[in-house]
């Protein structure tokens, strides 16, 4: 398509590239540290409500599954020259490259092809998983998996999965995936691609007389793509775990994209898929590939093979050095329960601990631990007192990769920060002399991840190095239990040298919010710029605003405020003579989140007046009064309390102690006017003990009638 495609913008920007890092791959870099340790604009000082939002957003065709990725100073031709660019994939098989600092397109790719004899697009989800309704991808599975950029060679890598529908005659359908390599400057072919298939020896599930053929249609490719020894590397797992799949690896030759390689990981089973939430294995100096398996039995075979789920792996990808093959393992004490729970160690992914001559990996899955392995001797069938170290994740299910903050000692030495679902996020501190995390969190977050099955937080961190105030943790997160089908979701900013500070969430307006969940895929974060895909056929951009003043043209937002039903916490007031009356954030709550954290907090008023009493954080800020609850009728709101309070430490009656303003330290919330269940929705028994969170659901009824309410705490003594 020739010329640029102008989309909705909200700023007007200028042509000032300044010099930024590149996001190439999935997290980043090949130890998978999910870290950004280049960004000189954005810091904990202003990713504020006010200074930070959406700036605009790319429209494109269908769901965007993949992680986005970023090139500084790219050569886009003579017609645009050297512009900063974003590469986007879809699952309806697009490709696109877009202007990184303006809603303006360069190119885009369709895989898709359709004559009077033979319909080629992306796979249906039905054509695998019978009952529709219960889908972890819905709709067309097209390309998912994160694309891989060389510089070098001004090429980007992708994997597109198609399935060809004959319409004459009998008809029938057949399934493929295919590698491309794409030019980065225009998007056409460097090469022809190449079909991604192999028959290997094997008598497990599928497998006829002794071989096994990779099955294009019950295999998802859905690890990020990576690199080693200039070999491609490409893993499979299935989708929603139908039919007999296995875990499949293929090594391809970046220039020639011949296949070098193909191991089935389960030759003597099934199973053992390689998904990792989308991340790519963690790749050493050697050019060796470190992957976590998915659930499947582990048997020792015969001639060399063997199947491998529920393992990490360490796979040589070096034809100079051999086949592609497994040289070493390690697999828990607990796999078969975990195998027969479906509690996969496959759900995360592992990270190769920088800066120790790659000696170390870590990772975690749905079992919620950690194991830390020498590389060397992963420690095989020996079980976990072979680990280096086995600690808990924080009891919620991990379905994400940890992200690595590589502080120096002087500044307190590595973070790892991780956000397993139905849990706190956490961060742990690394010993570098003792080579060991420190097992109890240093810290962790005020609120949890909202339930079971959400998924876990995808995280990235932007800093600039190490130093003090630049370090923000990025989240993306859905509101709801977002295993199946498609759900709400919210952009989180955390203050990195502490995650109880939360900076900015982009429900905290209207103009802000993200739209739906984009599952598997973390923000990227770039040169003053955090992209975010979306299910809605949206990438969003958000970033600073120019002077410090939002825009008030351009925005697309949903329909009008007032014909909603609101809640208010009261009426702002001059607190003594001469103040200045305090405006409060009025929040969205339309199938979306609030969080507020309740803690003691001492007001000073104009100098003259300074008193102790419980407040309302919101966003990190103290609110007086509390912030402003916008409900919409026919609409749910989730509004999580947190206790931040300490617990009652008595002095005398409780009358001088900051905590005990009034006894006991517990809390809760409880509404007046809205027409809501008082036994689930505005419970007032609930009871909300220090350093725990309960969450109200409000189900606003599609009559609510339009009014302004009061919340408070209804706690006896609060």
């Amino acid at each position: 398509m020739a010329g640029p495609r102008l989309l909705t913008t909200l700023v007007a920007l200028v042509f000032l590239l300044a010099v930024s890092a590149d996001w190439l791959e999935n997290s980043g870099d090949r130890f998978r540290t999910g870290a950004n340790l280049e960004e000189k604009t954005l810091n904990a000082s202003n990713v504020v409500l006010g200074k930070f939002g959406k700036l605009f957003s790319y429209n494109v065709v269908g769901q965007v599954h993949a992680q986005v990725l970023y090139v500084s100073n790219q050569d886009m031709g003579p017609t645009w020259g050297v512009r900063n660019v974003i590469y986007v994939v879809t699952m309806e098989n697009y490709a696109y490259a877009f202007d990184a600092d303006q809603p303006v397109m360069f190119w885009e790719r369709n895989f898709n092809f359709e004559n009077d004899t033979v319909r080629v697009g992306p796979m249906p989800i039905t054509d695998v998983v019978s009952n529709g309704a219960d889908t972890n991808i819905e709709g067309n599975v097209g390309i998912l998996g994160t694309p891989l950029i060389e510089r070098e060679t001004n090429t980007i890598f992708m994997m597109v999965h198609t399935r060809m529908q004959k319409l004459v005659g009998t008809s029938t359908r057949t399934y493929y995936h295919h590698l491309y390599a794409l030019n980065l400057t225009t998007g056409h072919d460097r090469q022809p691609c190449v079909e991604i298939t192999a028959i290997v020896p094997a008598n497990g599930s599928g497998s006829i007389g002794g071989w096994l053929t990779f099955d294009g249609r019950l295999h998802n490719q859905r690890p990020g793509l990576s690199m080693a020894n200039n070999q491609l590397i490409v893993a499979f797992g299935s989708d929603n775990d139908w039919g007999a799949y296995h875990g499949w690896i293929f090594t391809v030759h970046k220039t020639t994209l011949k296949i070098t390689g193909a191991l089935c990981v389960s030759p003597f089973t099934n199973k053992a898929g390689i998904w990792q939430s989308g991340h790519p294995p963690a790749i050493d100096k050697d050019g060796y590939a470190y992957f976590m398996l998915g659930n499947g039995d582990k048997v020792l075979g015969y001639d060399g093979y063997a199947s491998w789920g529920q393992c990490f792996i360490k796979v040589n990808t070096n034809p100079a050095r051999g086949n592609l093959s497994v040289v070493d393992h390690f697999i828990n004490d607990n796999w078969k329960n975990q195998n027969n729970a479906d509690a996969d160690l496959g759900a995360g992914s592992p990270l190769l601990i920088p800066d120790l001559n790659d000696t170390l990996i870590i990772g975690s899955g749905k079992e919620s631990f950690f194991y830390m392995l020498d590389v060397s001797n992963m420690g095989q069938a020996n079980g976990n007192a072979a680990a280096r170290q086995r600690f808990t994740a924080g009891g919620g299910s991990v379905k994400a990769g940890p992200v690595y903050w590589r502080r120096s000692d002087a500044r307190g030495g590595p973070l790892m920060y991780l956000w397993p679902e139905t849990s706190t996020m956490r961060v742990w501190k690394f010993n570098t002399t003792g080579r060991r995390f420190q097992e109890t969190p240093f810290l962790q977050t005020t609120f949890s991840s909202p339930r079971p099955k959400s998924a876990s937080g995808m995280i990235t961190l932007s800093a600039d190095g190490d130093k003090p105030g630049t370090g923000v943790i990025w989240a993306s997160m859905a509101v709801e239990d977002a295993e199946f089908g498609v759900h709400p979701g919210n952009l989180y900013a955390f203050d990195a040298e502490d995650i109880r500070k939360v900076l900015w969430i982009s429900n905290y307006t209207v103009d802000d919010r993200h739209g739906t969940w984009p599952k598997f895929a973390a923000p990227t974060v770039q040169n003053g710029k955090v992209y975010l895909p979306t299910f809605d056929g949206v990438v969003n951009v958000y970033g600073l605003f120019p002077n410090g003043v939002r825009p008030t043209t351009g925005i697309v937002t949903t329909q009008s405020l007032s014909t909603t039903a609101s809640l208010t916490t009261g009426i702002p007031y001059p607190a003594v003579s001469g103040a200045q009356l305090r405006s409060v954030p009025e929040i969205p709550c339309e199938d979306t989140e609030v969080v507020l954290d309740v803690r003691a907090y001492r007001w000073s008023v104009d100098g003259q007046l300074s008193f102790w009493t419980r407040a309302y954080f919101y966003q990190g800020q103290p609110q007086m009064p509390g912030p402003t609850i916008v409900m919409r009728a026919g609409k749910r709101c989730n509004i999580t309390i947190t206790n931040g309070l300490d617990p009652n430490t008595p002095v005398g009656n409780c009358t001088y102690h900051q905590n005990s303003l009034h006894c006991p330290d517990t809390t809760n919330l409880h509404t007046h006017g809205l027409h809501v269940s008082p036994t689930t929705d505005d419970n007032i028994d609930v009871h909300i003990p220090p350093a725990d969170l309960h969450r109200y659901t409000y189900n606003m009824s599609s009559d609510h009638l339009m009014g302004t309410h009061w919340y408070h705490a209804h706690n006896h003594g609060s």
